[in-house]
């Protein structure tokens, strides 16, 4: 239930105060609608980052409409037939339109986490570790296009066509395999 007070400290610095205070109120929205809102989505964030042991079950009907618990663990695992899946937060129908809908299957054991090794007892690993090798796979490449397709093509992209833990390619084996 704390994962709404453990999130990264570079969101609390840059995204909170962005998009929950300067900007709505540069556009006019009053600071009790802007502060309600962020009450509401930090209580979501914080219901559907709820355990599986406290709500294992589904919910039902709802389960077509809004995005639950069930699927939004989906979106934290290392799984490849759940990678790049279930991206809303609150509903779930760009996902279902854009087919990036995938339920949690019984048949198959969740495995959490992102698929680099983490320093867990870094601070700085596990903040940083991520755009630290990004912006070397940036420095190396050669070409501001190369540079770039670093920033927008998916983790993995190499500009040497070495490409390794594209997440299509890896479902592509995952489905040969039956």
């Amino acid at each position: 239930m704390f994962v709404g007070e453990i999130h990264s400290f570079l969101e609390v610095i840059f995204y909170m105060p962005f998009f929950l205070g300067f900007m709505p109120t540069l556009f006019g929205v009053h600071p009790v609608i802007v502060l309600s809102i962020a009450i509401a989505g930090i209580t979501s964030g914080n219901l559907l980052h709820i355990n599986e042991k406290v709500v294992s079950g589904k919910y039902g009907i709802l389960e077509k409409v809004i995005q639950t618990p069930s699927y939004h663990r989906v979106h934290h695992t290392q799984n490849i037939r759940y990678m790049d899946t279930n991206y809303n937060s609150s509903t779930v129908l760009w996902d279902w339109l854009l087919d990036t809908l995938q339920p949690l299957r019984p048949d198959e054991k969740v495995r959490y986490g992102i698929t680099r090794d983490v320093k867990t007892d870094s601070f700085f690993d596990v903040q940083f570790g991520s755009f630290i090798l990004l912006f070397k796979d940036v420095w190396k490449a050669p070409g501001f296009m190369n540079k770039l397709k670093y920033l927008f093509k998916p983790p993995g992209w190499s500009h040497t066509g070495n490409h390794t833990g594209l997440v299509s390619e890896l479902k592509t084996q995952l489905i040969s395999k039956g």
